[in-house]
């Protein structure tokens, strides 16, 4: 009899492993593809973040307890913020991969999965969701990641930021008062293969006081509400660049923001219909916005 009920559970977790790595990809297309004006889009959001017991079955450990603490201070800042306006959607794309695909290094991959791929349960497939405003668009705004857990699809956003989530009350540590400015952005050092949009970018505050003070607060305010489009952000050779644009008007109105952690200088780029206009926090140029002026 016990060596019955062994087997059993030897089944059954084979068959649970199985349904863990299918891929729904059609069925997302569906699904998603029903979602794609603002209202819809904004309840779902809201009404699909995972349980305790969701978080169990896709990280390990504590991993789990931490993610889970992550979602509930994000469903905290979702009851007492109006929901930011996305406009309406035409059509979406997926890129699927599992934890095999991580640890093996795929490109598909979204970017900095790896860093937490040991603190993910094996055998689960991920579906990053990208919401066009123009049909076979190549950029668009990105949601990262779903997966099907039984008959339902349930987000996990920000899985990177939220592994190691401590709780504030559980946090005892005192508060930093450092006097350098660049230490204040060392969270961009992070954001490497991330979208904007999935970070809150255009709301975190050590940013966004610095760009205001570059480029004033009426141009702030102009990029914020027309930057729809976008690309992962990059950091490399010690230089943090974000790039977004208009949607339906991309190659007229766009924008840049660059930071180099090596002089401490902020740069940014306003293209609008066609008018460029470069900021310098000390008046040098930098390469990549040249680049992106031409």
């Amino acid at each position: 009899m016990k060596t019955k009920t062994i087997f059993l559970c030897i089944i059954l977790v084979a068959i649970t492993n199985i349904l863990k790595s299918q891929d729904y990809s059609e069925q997302a297309k569906t699904y998603f593809g029903k979602h794609l004006d603002n209202k819809s889009l904004t309840e779902l959001l809201k009404t699909s973040l995972p349980s305790l017991d969701d978080c169990k079955l896709i990280f390990k450990g504590q991993s789990a307890n931490n993610y889970y603490g992550y979602i509930e201070e994000m469903k905290k800042k979702i009851a007492t913020e109006q929901p930011k306006d996305m406009g309406t959607f035409v059509d979406l794309k997926l890129v699927v991969f599992t934890t095999n695909d991580i640890v093996q290094g795929k490109a598909n991959c979204s970017g900095g999965m790896k860093t937490i791929v040991d603190k993910l349960q094996s055998n689960v497939t991920f579906y990053d969701v990208t919401l066009l405003k123009e049909k076979g668009a190549e950029l668009g705004v990105s949601f990262k990641s779903w997966i099907k857990i039984e008959n339902r699809w349930v987000f996990f956003p920000k899985m990177m930021d939220g592994v190691d989530f401590v709780k504030p009350e559980q946090n005892n540590a005192p508060p930093t008062t450092s006097n350098s400015t660049s230490s204040n952005l060392d969270f961009l050092k992070k954001l490497n293969g991330k979208y904007p949009h999935d970070v809150t970018l255009l709301d975190n505050s050590a940013l966004t006081d610095r760009l205001k003070k570059l480029i004033s607060n009426s141009r702030f305010t102009f990029l914020k509400a027309t930057w729809e489009l976008e690309s992962p952000m990059e950091f490399k050779n010690n230089i943090f660049m974000a790039t977004g644009a208009q949607a339906h008007n991309a190659g007229s109105t766009n924008f840049i923001i660059v930071y180099d952690f090596t002089t401490n200088i902020m740069y940014a780029g306003i293209r609008e219909e066609d008018k460029v206009k470069t900021y310098s926090e000390d008046g040098s140029n930098s390469q990549k916005i040249n680049e992106w002026a031409k």
